[in-house]
């Protein structure tokens, strides 16, 4: 009877012994696979790529042209005390154009402005001047419905007096705050031309 306790005894202290070895193997094997919250796990760094287009200021398109050139070609030099003349040469680029307005800038202590003279017929003429800049803003009149499209055209006469001696420049601005030199078509769309500037020599 003794012999079947010990035996009984034996066999569940096996059975014992067992489960705790596979138990302590399972913990073990369990670890591995997944840490503990509190062992401190590697971080797995994540990058992000954001990709930005990259935007460069562009140009204003510009068509056709309001060119300045001095109306005698043939003289570049001028006396101190003598009048300057200037034409304004426009080509709209087969738009049939309304108005325009043309930013002129010029230095006020060697020359003053004198008049502004339309070429066109059907167009009237109004000019501003304030500081440097003398601003001529040219309207179509006429009720025909006959195009005005520009081709090297003569668009105005301008005059100055000149009254310091040196090397001075006159240029078209393409824009000074809100103005700009611009064509405005028969559908109000603004065109925005080609512009230049010249010197001139007063001895």
């Amino acid at each position: 009877m003794e012999n079947k306790k010990n035996k009984i005894f034996i066999y569940f202290l096996v059975v014992f012994f067992a489960f705790f070895v596979g138990t302590s193997v399972f913990l073990v094997i369990s670890n591995q696979k997944n840490p503990s919250k509190n062992q401190p796990q590697q971080a797995s760094a994540t990058y992000s790529i954001k990709e930005e287009k990259l935007v460069f200021p562009t140009a204003i398109p510009r068509r056709g042209l309001i060119n300045l050139k001095l109306t005698d070609t043939n003289v570049s030099n001028f006396v101190n005390g003598s009048l300057v003349n200037f034409t304004l040469i426009g080509d709209s680029d087969r738009e049939d154009i309304t108005a325009f307005d043309v930013l002129i800038n010029f230095d006020p202590l060697a020359f003053d402005f004198v008049s502004a003279q339309s070429a066109l017929p059907s167009f009237k003429i109004y000019s501003f001047v304030k500081n440097n800049r003398l601003t001529l803003t040219v309207v179509k009149i006429s009720l025909d419905k006959i195009p005005t499209v520009f081709k090297e055209t003569s668009l105005a006469n301008l005059v100055f007096k000149s009254k310091k001696n040196g090397r001075y420049n006159f240029g078209i601005l393409p824009s000074s705050g809100q103005e700009t030199t611009k064509f405005v078509n028969t559908k109000t769309e603004i065109i925005y031309p080609s512009i230049n500037s010249i010197n001139v020599t007063v001895n």
